[in-house]
């Protein structure tokens, strides 16, 4: 029977998740207004795995990791 779905607050060992799933999304969002140079430098810089992993450890921001049966949905 699944489990109801759960929302936590993201630790450090989600930090390669919201990395990968950041970058995904933003160029998905904003990729074809913008130069491709442009695009891949400030993903490699704004969801680099040491950015988000210092985004997640500052006390006053918050990343929510929705998951189901374990899964991150």
């Amino acid at each position: 029977m699944p489990t109801a779905l759960q929302l936590r607050l993201a630790n450090h060992a989600d930090a390669p998740f919201l990395s990968s799933f950041g970058a995904q999304t933003f160029e998905s969002a904003f990729g074809s207004r913008n130069d491709p140079a442009d695009m891949r430098a400030y993903l490699a810089q704004a969801f680099s795995l040491q950015s988000i992993s210092n985004e997640i450890a500052v006390s006053n921001a918050q990343f929510f990791i929705a998951t189901f049966d374990n899964e991150i949905v």
